[in-house]
């Protein structure tokens, strides 16, 4: 049997908590609490409420400000989130991050030095590319967001128990580091590991006339990833720097992690009229793990970019595809519900398959996926 960790678990609040996060006149950023009125300049604001006592759920909803750049909405973003969630932040920290080397020291050092080069890898490609291009542009804010949640939560604990970027890294790249384990393990200790055994399962519905498509998602885990959160984030982002297009989904609401900014389950619905959501398939062939490469992106990081950026399931599968690193690796479905369409992609070390199934899922009235390949 496995052992469990100890849990930490979080106390009621029945009041949500608003805020709202400035620049002052000295360039530093302000948390305003329970502000009566939003100041004209306001960066992002804010609304939390821990109801994980109640109904199994604590709930956040950032929105940003398109006044200001991109890179300081993202950051602010990020910022005010760790600073309202820092308490459920730091138990989910305890629970999941706290100890996960134990006994496996060895293995853990080879990840992060993978770890280490992909992500100078993906520095090097967003300093030259995101002025530019719009998919750089995208993972930049991602990283950024990232770098906000930690000094949200780190200005909020006021000194005590401080967490890392590394830290809050590791908590977003959680599903990559199932596989990252598998590629650098013992190929003996993992022999008798069933790969692709997976953590949720979905059903999409059509109904009469195939007006309409119902989407349904379960994810199951462990109980030191019971501290759960339903996010919605209304992020006005341009395109790219050099763009005044805003992205397409700029406002997604999803269920997902403290300190993980974005689903993981994955389940989400964005501003596009699409539902994306996935199910793991994992790689059950050791010979496919020779084709991770640390200039690679991410799987959490492409997931995003692509909510942000596509229009459609074509789109969105297309964006996901590139830079697969073949970590995490997923069946998803796309489903722009109110039109009746459904993409379906699947993802293995080294290969990104797609297809339309609106017409299966027309034919027999369903989609189902349950952990396997098509």
């Amino acid at each position: 049997m496995m052992p469990l960790l100890p849990l930490c678990l979080a106390a009621v609040e029945d009041t949500p908590a608003k805020a709202q996060l400035v620049l002052n006149n000295h360039g530093k950023y302000a948390v305003i609490k329970n502000p009566v009125d939003f100041t004209p300049d306001w960066l992002v604001k804010g609304e939390y409420k821990n109801a994980v006592n109640q109904t199994g759920w604590a709930f956040v909803d950032i929105s940003s400000n398109p006044a200001h750049p991109d890179k300081q909405q993202a950051y602010g973003a990020g910022y005010l989130e760790g600073y309202l969630t820092s308490e459920v932040l730091l138990m989910h920290y305890q629970n999941s991050i706290v100890g996960r080397c134990d006994g496996k020291q060895e293995l853990c050092d080879k990840i992060n030095n993978w770890l280490d080069d992909n992500l100078a890898w993906v520095a090097r490609k967003t300093k030259f590319h995101s002025k530019e291009r719009a998919y750089w542009h995208q993972v930049s804010l991602f990283m950024i967001q990232l770098t906000g949640i930690v000094e949200g939560y780190n200005a909020a604990m006021k000194g005590r128990d401080p967490i890392t970027m590394a830290d809050i890294l590791t908590m977003n790249v959680f599903g990559d580091l199932e596989d990252l384990e598998s590629a650098f393990g013992d190929k003996d200790q993992l022999s008798n590991v069933v790969m692709g055994n997976g953590h949720c399962s979905a059903l999409i519905r059509a109904l009469p006339g195939n007006s309409d498509l119902l989407v349904s998602h379960d994810t199951w885990n462990t109980y030191q990833t019971m501290i759960r959160l339903i996010k919605k984030y209304t992020l006005p982002y341009k395109k790219s720097l050099s763009s005044q297009e805003t992205v397409p989904g700029h406002t997604m609401s999803f269920s997902g992690y403290p300190g993980v900014i974005f689903s993981g389950d994955d389940f989400t619905i964005a501003s596009t009229g699409l539902t994306i959501l996935e199910t793991t398939i994992g790689n059950s062939n050791p010979e496919l793990w020779s084709k991770l490469k640390p200039k690679s992106m991410l799987e959490g990081i492409r997931a995003t970019v692509a909510n942000r950026l596509a229009v459609d399931g074509k789109s969105w599968t297309d964006i996901f595809a590139i830079h697969n690193s073949g970590t995490y690796n997923n069946q998803w479905m796309v489903a722009a519900v109110k039109l009746g369409r459904l993409w379906v992609t699947e993802q293995l070390p080294g290969s990104v398959t797609s297809k339309e199934v609106t017409g299966q899922v027309q034919t027999q009235g369903y989609w189902a996926s349950y952990n396997r390949w098509v």
